[in-house]
């Protein structure tokens, strides 16, 4: 019959039997630490150890979960945004500013007085960016939605959490009091700002697609495509103040060297 040393199985040679005798012993001490590790020794002296951290783990996954309410800020030159959240602005911006201007020089649809030529020229246009404009905010939308945790989209609408709901109080604080300085970059504020900017592009380009189904092919105005076009007038009026203000802030940061044009069209990375 063969007798195994038990040092041997565990890789230990003649020459370091004080190790496996220190093994053994500290093999023999049965250690409880609130309950975090356990350790038993088998018949061959190896020990088995067992660590549980349930705590510390349910910690770490669900603060991974909640995506932060603002980003962090970018280092000089670079954007927070991702590249096709900044081709999917720069669509937009331009939609919106043909849409506006085209709105100034194009026929109304009414049921009193016919359109001219070139003002019927000038709507359909006014149809056509509408709707492409419509186009991108759907595909836009989608891509926020699907990289919402991400990308950290909720930074678009701090106000829906307690903590940003604070840090918009705050920031709307400094920025009435002229303590401009305080106010981050990319805070809750300039995230509100957007936010509300793309809410309001949004509503107007669904009321002037409601507005291209209710005339058809005809430009007949019905009441209810009058009814919608007057909300969508309304509508354009914010439209002009928010597109003037955001231009002058725009303008504001690129003469404070903030290189805010830089970033915010640059395609590549």
């Amino acid at each position: 019959m063969h007798t195994h040393d038990p040092g041997a199985l565990m890789g230990i040679t003649p020459t370091d039997k004080s190790g496996a005798t220190n093994m053994t012993e500290v093999g023999a001490v049965e250690t409880s630490e609130e309950g975090m590790a356990e350790t038993a020794r088998t018949g061959t002296g190896v020990m088995n150890v067992v660590v549980a951290e349930p705590e510390r783990a349910r910690t770490a996954s669900s603060s991974a979960l909640v995506p932060p309410t603002t980003p962090v800020t970018p280092k000089a030159g670079e954007s927070p945004y991702s590249r096709p959240v900044r081709l999917l602005h720069a669509l937009l911006a331009i939609s919106i500013t043909i849409q506006l201007v085209s709105s100034l020089v194009m026929g109304h649809p009414s049921p009193r007085r016919p359109m001219t030529p070139n003002g019927a020229f000038y709507f359909h246009w006014h149809e056509w960016v509408g709707l492409a404009a419509l186009a991108v905010l759907i595909v836009g939308w989608i891509y926020r939605v699907t990289r919402w945790k991400r990308e950290s989209q909720a930074r678009l609408f701090p106000w829906l959490t307690r903590q940003g709901l604070r840090d918009l109080t705050q920031e709307i604080k400094s920025f009435v009091t002229l303590r401009w300085n305080r106010i981050p970059d990319y805070g809750a504020l300039a995230g509100t700002v957007h936010g509300a900017g793309l809410l309001l592009a949004t509503a107007m380009a669904v009321t002037g697609g409601a507005i291209y189904l209710a005339l058809g092919p005809q430009d007949a105005v019905t009441p209810q495509a009058e009814a919608i076009m007057n909300v969508h007038q309304s509508m354009a009026v914010f439209m002009w103040i928010y597109l003037c203000g955001h231009s002058l802030m725009a303008l504001w940061r690129e003469y404070t060297a903030k290189a805010t044009f830089k970033r915010i069209f640059r395609i590549g990375r």
